[in-house]
């Protein structure tokens, strides 16, 4: 796996963790709308359960991966992942730039950046040492 994939990756990741709590609960709505409709084929409806209960598994083991390596992490690097990936500091402070935020400069916020995530992708498995 290059450079780019496995980066990739880990950025949807990122960005996608503050929504994985949501995204369980709605597969649990899902869950419970099968249960109380009346669905005449049984077995499709214990496929479709499960199926949904294998979802919820592995978002609740992405949650709990994603969480062990956030809390690896020191308090800056952590500050910095929570308000570029979970804030959408980007998005939100696009007149703000966040590497005068936290009082660095622009290549060194990009370089601890690029280094943070490689770290993420090393404890998730995703790339090698």
């Amino acid at each position: 796996m290059n450079k780019q994939e496995w980066y990739s990756r880990i950025v949807v990741k990122l960005y996608a963790y503050p929504l994985i709590e949501s995204a369980i609960a709605h597969l649990k709505a899902q869950i419970e709308l099968i249960t109380q409709s009346p669905d005449p084929d049984t077995d499709l409806w214990i496929e479709k359960k499960d199926r949904l209960l294998a979802k919820i598994a592995l978002k609740q083991a992405e949650k709990k991966a994603i969480g062990d390596v956030l809390e690896r992490l020191d308090q800056e690097e952590r500050e910095l992942v929570e308000k570029w990936y979970f804030q959408g500091w980007k998005l939100k402070h696009r007149e703000k730039k966040i590497w005068k935020e936290l009082k660095i400069c622009r290549s060194e916020f990009y370089r601890r950046k690029t280094n943070i995530i490689h770290n993420i992708a090393v404890w998730l498995g995703e790339v090698d040492s």
